[in-house]
């Protein structure tokens, strides 16, 4: 069988991401066998290669031939699944590495995640791996699932549960299996789906960073979504990060282990350090990465950034909230404040070019209240098109908020003059609908509109989009090589396992690793003669509580900092 040509669309993780060729290790036809699964699945979904079952115990595997060993396969495939257990992997991927496979994925716990063994046998898999170069997924991970050829190299069940797999736009990388096929689990039921989905486990080679890059080198992803416990390579994972910013690509990142008591489950799932939360912040801010706090959060911002039509993002953050009712107006005000989000009057040329047109008893100011009589009146609801342009079209508006709830019958109609709505607007609109009628979101998600089900997300994700929109109109700013050389030794005793690093030490340190440092003295003693006690220190107070001018007269010695 010939092997489809596949482009090199995610760089050198091409044949792991989208393989033209999969052996699947240890597979088999017995009751519970992960790898017999996943073989089932490479044919349910329709992978467009040829897929190589290879167990020496077994010679069909889901009605295919079955090879014994990785070296007796017609030729050397691009992607080996391993669903062995860990105390096989690496011999197993010794095979690989001898039979010429460039790239695997290891599904097996039991090591960095787990004891000391378990750390050691995953010591031993990185140095095989690297020396042979192999790219590898995992271990303790879920897999690689593509839609876009049909490739399911994983065992998650989501697979079991759906007939088709949906393709979409946004493709995620996630440090917890069960984090990503969620995700994409959730996506599939409104319809929009997911492109790639990564579960990176415990990044024996290949860390998150390198998955991000990979995916911002694919023209099909148009949003990155990420969960992330720790950073085994922190310089790569900001390399990525600027990679996707560079290439306009969003990265929204739902970040874990943010407490002390989180960054200790962290350990235990992944085996990673979760790391001081404010260090991510000013990593994100820096690459103008998107933050969540939720898995609802990252669905919510990610799926609407992949609606919007590319570069079409707010040039500011002045909302206009369209309601059919005054209230959600009220409370999507606050709540767009709380998001950061201004909702300024519309100004008077607009108002007064939609006041023939506009229902009677509604309200132009912004918030909008059009008032249910809009849509039920057949006079207003014939004008309702030309109104809702007119209003969004406003120059004080950066991004729409469409609030819609209920319509019945009449909620087709309303929904054309919605599409119709973004579809004719250069500016990112948000539709948030409350009890819509069966078949409506459905009816968006064929036209690859996100439909909130609440207000509050809606408002929530146009947030996120418009702070991100001004980060991304900031230039990138250059990074200085963080690999400056210089020597601990030059200023700490290696010798001592604890030390004091005095302050004068620390920006002797700073300045070394290049980094600017404010200039400064050391003050060993007063000037001679001089005492620097405190003046006027007040009767009976505490030796340490000082009056007021107690520096004055002291000088400060001409030393400056060793």
């Amino acid at each position: 069988m010939s092997r489809p040509q596949i482009a090199a669309q995610f760089g050198a993780l091409t044949p792991l991401i989208a393989p033209r060729s999969v052996a699947v290790v240890g597979a088999s036809d017995r009751e519970g066998n992960l790898g017999g699964l996943a073989v089932k699945f490479l044919g349910k979904f329709g992978y467009r290669g040829p897929v190589w079952p290879v167990n020496s115990g077994q010679t069909k595997v889901a009605g295919l031939p079955c090879f014994p060993r990785l070296r007796e396969l017609p030729s050397p495939p691009d992607l080996a699944v391993i669903a062995v257990p860990a105390a096989s992997v690496t011999e197993v991927i010794q095979d690989c590495i001898a039979a010429g496979i460039p790239a695997a994925v290891v599904w097996a716990g039991g090591f960095a995640e787990g004891d000391e063994a378990g750390r050691a046998r995953q010591r031993q898999l990185e140095e095989v791996a690297r020396a042979g170069g192999i790219k590898l997924c995992g271990p303790n991970c879920i897999g690689v699932i593509n839609t876009s050829i049909g490739l399911t190299a994983s065992f998650s069940s989501l697979m079991t549960d759906i007939d088709r797999l949906t393709p979409g736009s946004v493709s995620i990388v996630s440090q917890s299996g069960g984090t990503a096929v969620t995700a994409h689990g959730r996506a599939q039921e409104l319809g929009l789906g997911f492109r790639v989905t990564i579960s990176c486990g415990n990044e024996a080679t290949l860390s998150i960073g390198d998955f991000i890059h990979a995916l911002a080198q694919d023209d099909g992803t148009r949003v990155i979504a990420a969960y992330a416990e720790g950073l085994s390579d922190p310089d790569r994972f900001v390399e990525a990060l600027l990679e996707a910013k560079r290439r306009g690509k969003p990265v929204v990142i739902l970040k874990g282990g943010a407490t002390e008591q989180a960054g200790h489950a962290a350990l235990a799932h992944t085996g990673k350090l979760a790391g001081v939360d404010r260090t991510f912040d000013a990593i994100f801010r820096e690459c103008a990465a998107i933050r969540v706090h939720s898995t609802e959060e990252l669905l919510d911002v990610s799926l609407q950034l992949a609606s919007q039509r590319p570069k079409q993002m707010p040039h500011g953050n002045r909302a206009l909230i369209l309601t059919f009712g005054g209230g959600s107006g009220v409370l999507g005000t606050d709540q767009c404040i709380r998001a950061g989000l201004e909702v300024p009057p519309l100004d008077a040329a607009t108002r007064e070019s939609v006041k023939p047109i506009f229902p009677a008893l509604g309200s132009s100011l912004n918030p909008i209240d059009l008032t249910p009589g809009a849509v039920t009146n057949p006079k207003n609801r014939a004008t309702l098109p030309a109104t809702l342009k007119a209003l969004v079209d406003a120059p004080n508006v950066d991004i729409a908020l469409l609030f819609g709830a209920g319509f019945g019958e009449l909620a087709p109609q309303v929904a054309t003059m919605f599409e119709d709505l973004r579809s004719g607007t250069d500016k990112p609109i948000c539709v948030s609908w409350l009890s819509p009628p069966p078949g409506i979101t459905e009816r968006f998600a064929k036209q690859n509109i996100v439909v909130f089900d609440e207000h509050a997300r809606a408002i929530r994700a146009a947030g996120h989009i418009a702070r991100y929109a001004a980060d991304m109109r900031h230039r990138i700013r250059h990074r200085p090589d963080l690999a400056t050389p210089f020597r601990w030794s030059d200023f700490v005793d290696p010798t001592m396992r604890k030390q004091v690093v005095s302050e004068h030490l620390a920006a002797r340190i700073l300045e070394a690793a290049g980094l600017a440092v404010a200039k400064g003295r050391f003050a060993r003693n007063g000037r001679r003669g001089h005492s620097c006690r405190p003046r006027n220190r007040l009767p009976g107070r505490h030796q340490g509580d000082l009056g007021r001018d107690h520096t004055s007269g002291c000088r400060w010695p001409g030393e400056t900092s060793p």
